[in-house]
């Protein structure tokens, strides 16, 4: 830039992307000439580091002679392009080292949020910016009174000040420049913050994105900017007026504005704006920079905004919002699925913040396909067929607004494996709460009047296996042998869509005993006349509920009381059934509180003291298998 240029010579900042503004070897060896930000005084990073190595440089006081705006009064410290040239290869290096550092923000010490700044001059309304500092006490000076005022802020409860505000006083009158320091009252430390101060050239609305979701909401931001394209730090308390405009004037508005008050938007006590005042113009009849809008209408709407600036009205700027309703499909996309497979996506939209399904066919949504050969979508009603192998893309468009899609990702594989999954359920069809599905394996043990839900899992082939999602036109096949050991009978379909249980079915264990269940899987290969099956055997293993037993002929009561005297340690041996039991060691035994009741691996039960615990006896098969009995422990009493 031109003044960039002009003064460059002397190592002076005059933008605000470049905080040392000189355009000398420095710069040119890093290439980031705003890497090297030094503070007036000790302050500067990069100086402080280079001062104390050999290859220091002379200049400037007491802070770093790498950056700028060292000395004491900020002054100097400028780079010597002759003593550079004496160290380009090493300096180049230790430069290199040094950017790879650690930022300076983690560094302790105090800090301020801006080295350099752009305000607007003197206007009707002015524009305040506040210069926030931490981990320190600031005491705040600065250069020229009668381009800029600065008025400190201060903590009620330390009665330090780690912020000011900037407000520029001066008429226009070409490009201003000076400096505010913000002076550690602790360290000693003095860090500069270069201040510009110039004409607004133009204004732009600034944005996250031109589209917003029905009932959605939209921040929209003014920005400003000089005549070499530098944009200005803040334009907190000038005065907008913003309009919303339907793009046909025979439609209904698609946008309402929202205040700034009745918006979830928050300054965080100050450190991310000045929404108070804001709110405050707001309150006034005008407007901010700050616009909030709400998405009420599907369509598009122009917003416009202009100055209310004496000799500024010309400046102004417009965007043009389009409001849709976010979309959705499910299944998810990537969707992995077999020859011959058929998907019925469901297509969801927000209303109101919360999901609903949109009942197919519509008349406002189109369904097509990217590549037709390796799958067909029915335009209207979201159901896909696959036909070869490949990848292709699912859209569904919304036709009232252009452009306005959703995708899924559908991958026509081939499978590779196949595989069983169990877990017990409660009667209302829900998992048991803590217990993980158990996949295939040697033999699954389960217990008579339980009640478990058998799902099954395809992947596909390579070493980024996926799973496969079964649709109902997949040949799977789920036989149980006509086994006598239990029953089965079809999952409820709003449990299965909840838990994603697709092809499972109930199997209720009803006496003790060994069968088998069998699972295939049916598929085309690449050779659309060719027929693959896959297949699993799974071993199930019903076995009775255990139960604890005090001998051979009677039942054990849930409870046990044990008379207790000191160095006197009762005992009672505990046995037990069920479980499949061929052993003793095909239990554990467990105590609830060892201290008070200690159980021993073969379920011999001594006191320890009086108390109350639970003795637990489990399956070695089947966790969820088990009995518990409470023992009671009291001192004895002797009666004369």
């Amino acid at each position: 830039m031109k003044d960039t240029m002009e003064q460059g010579e002397h190592g002076e900042a005059s933008t605000g992307s470049n905080p040392c503004g000189h355009n000398g070897e420095l710069a040119r060896l890093v290439g980031e000439p705003h890497s090297f930000v030094a503070g007036g005084g000790d302050v500067g990073r990069w100086g402080r580091i280079l001062q104390s190595s050999s290859l220091a440089m002379s200049g400037g006081g007491n802070a770093g002679q790498w950056g700028c705006g060292g000395g004491e009064d900020g002054k100097g410290g400028q780079v010597r392009s002759g003593s550079l040239k004496m160290f380009p290869v090493t300096l180049v290096a230790v430069l290199m080292l040094l950017l790879n550092t650690p930022s300076s923000h983690s560094a302790s010490g105090p800090h301020i949020a801006d080295v350099n700044l752009l305000l607007p001059h003197r206007m009707t309304h002015p524009v305040e910016y506040r210069l926030q500092g931490s981990d320190g006490c600031f005491q705040w000076s600065w250069d020229h009174h009668d381009i800029l005022s600065v008025q400190p802020e201060y903590n009620v409860s330390s009665g330090c000040s780690t912020s000011a505000r900037l407000k520029s006083v001066a008429p226009y009158g070409g490009r201003k420049e000076t400096a505010v320091y913000a002076a550690d009252l602790h360290s000693g430390t003095v860090i500069r913050c270069k201040v510009f101060i110039d004409k607004i050239s133009r204004i732009q609305i600034f944005h996250n994105s031109v589209k917003l979701d029905l009932d959605g909401l939209a921040t929209l931001r003014v920005r400003a900017f000089d005549s070499e394209e530098n944009v200005f730090s803040s334009l907190v308390g000038l005065q907008f007026m913003w309009q919303l405009m339907p793009e046909t004037e025979e439609v209904p508005h698609h946008l309402v504005h929202v205040p700034l008050k009745d918006s979830p938007l928050s300054d965080h006590n100050g450190f991310c704006g000045d929404l108070n005042i804001q709110i405050k113009l707001e309150d006034n009849g005008v407007f901010s920079d700050l616009y909030v809008v709400k998405g009420t209408g599907i369509g598009q709407e122009i917003v416009s905004v202009h100055l209310l600036e004496p000799q500024f009205e010309h400046m102004a700027d417009n965007i043009v919002l389009t409001v849709a309703e976010a979309m959705s499909l499910d299944p998810p996309s990537p969707v992995f699925v077999i020859i011959g497979a058929s998907v019925h996506y469901s297509l969801k939209v927000i209303r109101q913040n919360t999901p609903q399904v949109v009942a197919l066919p519509s008349p406002h949504h189109r369904w097509s396909v990217l590549n037709s050969s390796v799958a067909q979508v029915d335009t209207m009603m979201g159901l896909a067929h696959a036909v070869n192998l490949g990848v292709t893309t699912i859209i569904v468009e919304d036709t009232r607004v252009a452009g306005h899609i959703q995708m899924s990702s559908l991958h026509v594989v081939l499978p590779d494996t196949l595989h069983l999954y169990i877990v017990p359920v409660t009667s209302s069809g829900d998992p048991v709460e803590g217990i993980e599905a158990t996949p295939s394996a040697e033999r699954w043990y389960l217990v008579a009047g339980q009640q478990y839900v058998i799902y099954m899992k395809v992947f596909s082939r390579g070493p980024g296996a996926q799973e496969i999602y079964i649709t109902e036109m997949d040949d799977v096949k789920l036989h149980c042998n006509q086994s006598t050991y239990w029953e089965t009978f079809l999952v409820p379909d709003s449990i299965a869509v909840k838990h994603g249980w697709r092809k499972s079915r109930i199997l209720k264990a009803t006496s003790q005993g060994l069968g088998r269940l069998t699972a295939s899987l049916t598929y085309y290969s690449d050779h659309p006349e060719t027929k693959e099956v896959l297949k699993v055997v799974q071993e199930v293993m019903v076995c009775n509920q255990v139960k604890f037993r005090m001998d051979e002929r009677n039942n054990l009561s849930h409870s046990i009381h044990l008379p207790w005297a000191p160095g006197v340690h009762q005992e009672v041996e505990l046995r037990a059934t069920g479980g499949c039991m061929k052993t003793s060691n095909d239990y554990k035994w467990f105590s609830s509180d060892m201290a008070t009741v200690f159980v021993s691996t073969s379920g011999v039960v001594q006191a320890k003291k009086p108390g109350q615990a639970t003795a637990k006896v489990v399956s070695i098969f089947d966790p969820i298998n088990y009995d518990e009995v409470f023992i009671f422990e009291y001192i004895l009493v002797a009666h004369v």
